[in-house]
Formats: C-alpha cells, sequence, structure tokens
C-alpha cells in the first residue's frame, strides 16, 4: 500500500497523475494542485453507437472495468448510492489506467474510467478506444506526501507555484 510507505518514511512522495480526493486524504496530505481533470468513461470500438450519457451505460448494462484502489471506482460507487445500476468490474489494483486503456483497445473489456489527460495521450497512439461521457468534472490532480512531513509539502508547494499555475483573469497559466 502506497500510504504505508509514505507514511512509514519509506517514501516521500506520490509524484503521479493522482486524484486528490476526500479517501486519500484520510490517509496523507496532498500539495497544492498542478493540474485539473475530468474523468470520463472510455469504450472499446467493439461498443456500437457508444451511450452518450452515464444513465445509458446503466441501461445498456455495460460493465466498467476498474481498480478498487482508483479515485474511478469512488466515483462509480457515488453514482450508485445515487441510484445508477452500474455494473463495476474490479481488476488487480496493480494495473494502471493506461494498461486498461490497452486492455479496451484489445477488446478484453467494455469499458473503463480515465482522466481526460490521460484519455487524449492515449488516443494518439492506441486504436479501438471511444471517448464516452464525463461522470466527473474538475478533479484536482496533486503529489501525495507523507503525513508527517510539513517542510517537505511547502518546499513543493513552492516548486509547484513555481512551476505549475493556473492563469488567474487576464494572466497566463504556467
Amino acid at each position: 500500500n502506497p500510504y504505508d510507505l509514505l507514511n512509514s518514511g519509506k517514501g516521500d512522495l506520490i509524484a503521479a497523475n493522482y486524484t486528490a480526493t476526500e479517501e486519500r486524504k484520510k490517509y496523507v496530505q496532498f500539495t497544492r494542485p498542478y493540474n485539473i481533470v475530468d474523468q470520463l468513461l472510455v469504450f472499446s470500438d467493439d461498443i456500437e453507437s457508444p451511450p452518450q450519457t452515464i444513465e445509458e451505460v446503466a441501461k445498456r448494462e455495460i460493465p466498467i472495468t476498474v481498480r478498487r484502489n482508483s479515485s474511478y471506482y469512488y466515483r462509480l460507487e457515488e453514482l450508485r448510492k445515487n441510484g445508477l445500476n452500474l455494473p463495476i468490474h474490479l481488476v488487480s489494483n496493480t494495473k494502471d489506467t493506461e494498461s486498461l486503456l490497452f486492455e479496451i483497445s484489445s477488446n478484453n473489456y467494455s469499458a473503463t474510467v480515465a482522466d481526460d489527460n490521460i484519455f487524449q495521450a492515449s488516443n494518439k497512439y492506441m486504436q479501438g478506444i471511444q471517448k464516452g461521457p464525463v461522470i466527473a468534472e474538475n478533479d484536482t490532480i496533486a503529489w501525495a506526501i507523507r503525513d508527517n512531513s510539513p517542510a517537505l509539502q511547502t518546499e513543493l508547494n513552492r516548486f509547484l507555484y513555481d512551476h505549475f499555475r493556473f492563469g488567474e483573469q487576464g494572466e497566463e497559466p504556467k
């Protein structure tokens, strides 16, 4: 578990495309965000007339393949709690989003969830994936750091402020 590694001092940060979720904030601290993304469904090109809404996905009973430790799983569970009967297929937590997209492109699974930036990059070199509806908007992406390291958090926030800054009104983003 990466949280255990961080909080035991065996690691300092998770520097990845990592969504700062409420669930994750129970275990680790986060730096200031360096990106904002939308979560979207991605379908295999075997899916004819891909659904345009999440309600359509539920109605057609298209299984959505995700990892249990992903922010995508927690979002799908929220949608289920709100009354959408979404079929979720869980895979190993060792699979990352890109490998699941590859599985989708190979028609091994019907659908998954990806951040829009990961989909856009993967879509440039993978054939067989189709963009579906957005299921979460404006998720913040940040680095996770261990709970007991405020000095590290300060330094990383300084670095991110200097190198990754969202533009204010009339200002260009970095």
